[in-house]
């Protein structure tokens, strides 16, 4: 009397599930089936009940994959959770599953049963999709934005044409070499893009000016990296852009600008693209000086380590020039 009372019980709770939902022989034949299953995939109980469920409605549920993982569960498993699925059947279209599968013994019913719970995530997955595609047109949109601000800002110093984009080849090789994850090379890649654009503000006699600027003009050169926080700093970019430009002149024993922050006070990404902007620099001429050439400006960096720059990053630097033969492009 009990067997028969835990039966009804199994099959009342069988059949209130919202999911969709099979039991299976050790043969994989199935023993039952759900309400919801029949109307969530259209198939009717004679083509279904007593059939190996890779038969299940003349083939449709004919899932690669699906049949193995069934099989090991009878092997050596008891389980497997949230099997992903993409199947097109027939009557009803493309789904998207996620699979839940037991071992179970029911009283009466013999052992090894297989119950197989199904979910559809077809919308969710389509919401999903949806969102990640928005995401990536509006980081295309803000990659184009910003590589606007910086063709805008280069053509008002024809002297250091090409700059910001040789910084943010160097910048990104340096964030490779040192394991940042891909995101956030990408960051200091567009960040180093428009590092200087605070110099629009900056007069084009100073910038181009081929002597040696007073002092009262070199601090006004120097108020561009809070110049282009300040233009930036509203944006809602996926990355501290506006931070990484107010401190990329900032230095490891505070002597930088424009807040004079030291050591780690600073992100990791502005300290890499602080070397990244001194390397190039002295690398390239000047309205006021010939380039100065990579061997001096690997001997800075080297120099300087621990002082004005960070210990790792410079070491990585070295070691993309030393080692792996970095040569800035030539092309801009």
């Amino acid at each position: 009397m009990k067997d028969q009372t835990d039966h009804i019980v199994f099959e009342d709770i069988f059949e209130t599930v919202r999911e969709p939902v099979l039991v299976l022989n050790p043969d994989l034949t199935v023993v039952s089936a759900n309400r919801n299953f029949y109307h969530t995939f259209k198939v009717t109980p004679n083509k279904t009940i007593g059939r190996i469920i890779y038969d299940i409605g003349e083939q449709q549920w004919n899932i690669p994959g699906l049949r193995i993982l069934l099989e090991e569960i009878l092997k050596k498993e008891n389980r497997f959770d949230d099997y992903e699925v993409e199947h097109v059947f027939e009557d009803i279209g493309r789904k998207i599953m996620l699979l839940n599968a037991r071992r179970v013994n029911l009283k009466g019913s013999g052992s090894g049963l297989i119950l197989l719970a199904m979910e559809d995530i077809t919308g969710r997955k389509q919401t999903e999709d949806d969102i990640k595609q928005n995401y990536l047109q509006t980081r295309k949109a803000l990659e184009a934005t910003i590589h606007a601000i910086s063709s805008l800002a280069e053509r008002r110093d024809p002297y250091v044409a090409g700059h910001q984009h040789r910084v943010a080849d160097l910048a990104r090789a340096i964030a490779t070499e040192m394991g940042l994850t891909t995101d956030r090379i990408e960051g200091i890649g567009l960040a180093a893009a428009i590092h200087d654009i605070g110099k629009i503000s900056i007069p084009t006699d100073i910038l181009g000016r081929p002597t040696k600027l007073t002092g009262t003009e070199f601090n006004f050169v120097k108020t561009h990296a809070k110049s282009g926080y300040d233009i930036l700093k509203d944006i809602k970019f996926p990355w501290p852009i506006a931070r990484m430009i107010i401190e990329h002149h900032e230095r490891m024993n505070g002597s930088g600008y424009p807040k004079g922050l030291a050591k780690d006070s600073t992100l990791l990404e502005s300290r890499i693209l602080a070397v990244a902007d001194v390397v190039e620099a002295m690398n390239s001429r000047r309205p006021y000086r010939p380039a100065l050439g990579i061997d001096a400006a690997l001997n800075e960096i080297t120099g300087n380590k621990g002082i004005l720059y960070d210990p790792e990053v410079v070491e990585a630097c070295l070691r993309i020039f030393k080692m792996n033969n970095y040569k800035f492009e030539s092309r801009y």
